[in-house]
């Protein structure tokens, strides 16, 4: 699975899309290991299990006030967590 992580990162960075999952098993250390080889990402975002799956609705408004908060900021190897 680490090995799919490290080919999204890659091709999520070249099309500069912020990669949101609630994958914080395998996904943390392909970010990392992206970091420590010194590639850069186009912005994590973890979603809590608080969230469920289903809840798309829920899910949408959480990133929406996310965005309206940091959608100024560099988003370039940013980590934050929809909690």
């Amino acid at each position: 699975m680490e090995e799919v992580d490290s080919q999204l990162l890659a091709h999520a960075w070249e099309e500069r899309l912020t990669v949101v999952t609630y994958d914080l098993n395998t996904f943390p250390l392909a970010v990392r290991q992206r970091l420590e080889a010194g590639s850069n990402h186009a912005g994590m975002v973890y979603i809590s299990a608080r969230y469920r799956q289903n809840d798309v609705g829920a899910i949408a408004r959480g990133l929406v006030k996310l965005w309206r908060a940091e959608k100024n900021e560099d988003w370039v190897n940013r980590i934050r967590f929809l909690d």
